[in-house]
């Protein structure tokens, strides 16, 4: 795993590896490929491999992300996340603060409402996204 790296919030400036980056949009624009395709297949691999993980998945925004991880967990489309450690989830916007709350490897408990009507708890430990290390594509 590699270390962390502190990333300030929406500081799209170009850095170091700009010409790294340049080349990748180019190639998505030659290649035409806007969704999925071989760029995403190779940042998915390289994530993988940089954060210790067996795979990786890309996806279009953070909302995409906590649903992938819901139906990991068993959480499915018509279940409802009723309280996340203690507190009430009103929409998906209240889940995703109260989940950035807390820091990486600490638990929290969350209530889920089944679409049949019974309710669950969970203990879950959130865990840390680590940012893979820019490499320069061939």
């Amino acid at each position: 795993m590699t270390d962390s790296v502190k990333v300030p919030f929406l500081d799209l400036r170009l850095r170091e590896d700009a010409g790294a980056v340049r080349e990748a949009i180019a190639r998505v624009i030659a290649r035409g490929w806007y969704v999925l395709g071989p760029e995403v297949d190779g940042f998915e691999s390289e994530f993988a491999a940089a954060s210790g993980a067996r795979f990786a998945i890309g996806t279009g925004n953070g909302t995409d992300a906590i649903t992938l991880m819901l139906r990991a967990a068993g959480i499915a489309a018509g279940d409802v996340i009723t309280k996340f450690d203690g507190q009430a989830v009103d929409s998906s916007d209240t889940l995703g603060q109260l989940i950035l709350s807390n820091a990486p490897g600490e638990t929290a408990t969350v209530t889920v409402i089944h679409s049949g009507g019974e309710s669950q708890t969970y203990d879950v430990t959130l865990g840390v996204r680590p940012l893979p290390t820019p490499t320069a594509s061939p």
